[in-house]
This record gives structure tokens, sequence and C-alpha cells, in this order.
């Protein structure tokens, strides 16, 4: 019953973006773009982005949000295309190369999405998520020991992230496997 009403929930939030993108943007959507989640979300960084009220730092911060968003949905050029368009603002914003990765990674092209983290990792070396994300897609192209170096390091910086401990276990369960020696039957 919950499911069914997300669902209902998210299709009444996606319907009402475009309505919501044509009103003027109010006082906190600049605000609201980074808590609101979905398509709440959207509408509300869209309105602020379209206001031309924001600097280019701001306006990268609203690309970025929006960025995120696309990417829950899993609506990867979308989210590429704003996660350009914030680094095009902000060229040293690690955490527009880190969600652009992970449009990549939606797309397969996993090389794509390991220069991005690697560059969020260049300008953010604390960032606990490039470094569990990037360790996801090295596991993604069977490269087990790097994803492993990755997960322990993301760990190293958070150590309450249980994603990074989960994903290192299953790095090493999936080396034992592609290392095991086939049975003869």
């Amino acid at each position: 019953m919950k499911s069914i009403l997300r669902c209902a929930l998210a299709a009444l939030a996606f319907a009402s973006t475009a309505w919501l993108a044509a009103t003027p943007a109010a006082a906190d959507d600049f605000e609201s773009c980074g808590k609101a989640s979905g398509g709440e979300a959207i509408a509300t960084c869209t309105r602020a982005i379209a206001s031309g009220r924001y600097d280019d730092a701001e306006l990268a911060v609203l690309f970025k949000d929006r960025c995120r968003e696309w990417n829950k949905r899993q609506e990867s050029d979308r989210a590429i295309e704003d996660c350009s368009q914030a680094i095009r603002l902000k060229p040293d914003f690690a955490q527009a190369f880190n969600n652009r990765g992970a449009a990549y990674t939606f797309k397969d092209q996993y090389d794509r999405a390991i220069e991005d983290y690697e560059q969020a990792i260049r300008l953010d070396p604390d960032d606990a998520d490039a470094f569990n994300n990037r360790g996801a897609v090295y596991s993604l192209k069977g490269q087990y020991d790097r994803a492993i170096e990755d997960y322990n390091q993301a760990i190293r910086l958070n150590p309450c992230d249980a994603s990074a401990f989960n994903n290192r276990s299953r790095a090493y369960q999936l080396k034992a496997s592609a290392t095991a020696p086939s049975r003869i039957e």
C-alpha cells in the first residue's frame, strides 16, 4: 500500500513539475531545491534557475542539486546536462563531478564515470562518497582489488557508512568467486 501511495505521489509531483516551473520563483526556492526531493526539488530548482536572481556559484549549486534528483530518477541524460552546466559555472565543484559520475554509471559508461570520480577526489580528497562510488564502478568492471582499495579509503574517511562496508564485502565475494578454481564434474 505504501509503495502504491509513493508511486501516486511521485506521478503527481512529476505532473506538476511543468506547472511549478512556470510560476515565479519563491523566495525560498534556492533553499528548497537542496532540501526537497523528487518532483518538488526539480520544480524548485527549475524556478530558481530561471529566476535570474543567482550568481554563477549559486547557479552551480542549483544545477548540481537538480542533477542529483535526475539521477534518483535514473534520467541520466538530464543529470549529465545539469551537472555539466554546474561544472561549467564552477569548475572546481567536486560534488557536481561526483553526481555526473553517477549518471555515467547509470548509462554503463564506466570509464567516463571513473574520470569524474577521480576529478571529484582530486578536488576533495576527503569525499568518502566519491571513493565509494568509484569503487562500485571498479567492481562493475571486475577490478575487485581496485574496488576494495576505494572502499577501504571510503571507510577510513567515514567509518559510519554502512554502504561502503557492504560494497567492500560484496567485492571480496566477487573476487573470491572470480578466482576460485572451477570444479570438474
